[in-house]
């Protein structure tokens, strides 16, 4: 790994600093790739889901149900995407989604096993928070250092000692994304169509249970918690790594490094 080919500054950032680069890496870096997949995944997830109550006679429950395992899913391609991005201008969505392809059992498996374990310690009376930062870090650990199930959950585990309070706060932040991603849409879907257009509600409205473009506002917030996720992965291994400190000895060159204790 060439860390000076990489697209960002290496160095540590507070919490705030990785949601303020995921949102501008989101438009900036992902760009063609990031739209390439939600047209295949994103919007296929949100229109399939919405025909599931509609044409299903599925509830709202069951569909947000469904909607929030999907986008917790879909957020793996967009790791992919995410970790080839930081070091090449140009990553074919095709490739991308080969890649978890190949790791997507495990994939699976390892997100039923976090949620397994959530639901463990919440038996057990864990806190909340403390659990959901030691599984924060599953897709990393499975399709970018390509572990196996139990070793991704322990890799999980390790990368979050010491840092549950800067994980949560992330992880409350993604949150947030998502829930304001479907208010958003929802809202504006609603003013378009009931106000602009004088048609009404024919898609639902979200404090009816929901509507079409409740989903497309949550799937929407997908690339962004994906980018957010793996941009504080980059921030705990710079730390952990050094990343920094290596970047700073190469730019120092060897004349300049040979004196250094």
């Amino acid at each position: 790994m060439n860390l000076s080919a990489a697209r960002i500054v290496l160095r540590p950032r507070t919490p705030g600093e990785t949601l303020d680069l995921a949102l501008r890496w989101q438009l900036a870096v992902g760009g063609r790739c990031y739209a390439h997949l939600a047209l295949v995944l994103l919007l296929p997830a949100a229109l399939g889901c919405y025909a599931l109550q509609r044409e299903a006679d599925w509830s709202w429950g069951q569909v947000w149900a469904l909607a929030v395992a999907l986008a917790i899913v879909l957020q793996g391609p967009f790791t992919v995407a995410a970790s080839r991005l930081m070091f090449e201008t140009e990553v074919g969505a095709g490739s991308v989604l080969l890649d978890v392809l190949r790791r997507l059992p495990t994939y699976l498996a390892a997100l039923v096993g976090g949620a397994v374990y959530v639901a463990a310690s919440g038996i057990v009376v864990l806190p909340l928070p403390w659990t959901l930062s030691q599984v924060a870090f599953l897709p990393e650990a499975v399709l970018l250092e390509r572990h196996g199930i139990s070793d991704a959950l322990a890799r999980a585990r390790r990368f979050a000692f010491g840092h549950y309070d800067v994980l949560f706060r992330v992880l409350l932040a993604q949150g947030v994304a998502f829930v304001g991603g479907a208010v958003l849409a929802d809202q504006l879907g609603g003013a378009l169509l009931d106000f602009g257009l004088q048609l009404g509600r024919p898609f639902g409205a979200l404090f009816e249970g929901g509507s079409l473009s409740a989903l497309l506002g949550l799937f929407a917030a997908v690339p962004f918690v994906a980018s957010a996720r793996f941009l504080q992965y980059i921030d705990g291994r710079t730390r952990r790594d050094g990343w920094d400190i290596q970047l700073a000895f190469l730019a120092l060159g060897p004349d300049e490094t040979e004196g250094t204790p």
